[in-house]
């Protein structure tokens, strides 16, 4: 919560408010409610998705590469 409240006071300060206004709210407008119930999820699956995207297919794309190429140097037909 600390961190919501100094980006809400940063936020109040950009737009020419008092400091510890409560204009932007901490949990109103800077978390916007949410709860880790709410953000870890999402979180896992975007990580997943992007480590999958990234990582993973190139790597299973290469091994296709190759096992095709040293399949074929080892073929008899």
């Amino acid at each position: 919560m600390n961190a919501n409240e100094v980006i809400a006071n940063r936020a109040a300060q950009l737009i020419g408010l008092e400091l510890g206004s409560k204009k932007v709210h901490p949990n109103d407008h800077v978390n916007i409610c949410q709860s880790s119930n709410d953000v870890i999820p999402t979180a896992i699956h975007i990580s997943a998705f992007s480590e999958l995207r990234d990582s993973l297919l190139p790597a299973l794309a290469n091994l296709r590469n190759t096992l095709l190429m040293r399949g074929s140097e080892f073929s008899i037909v």
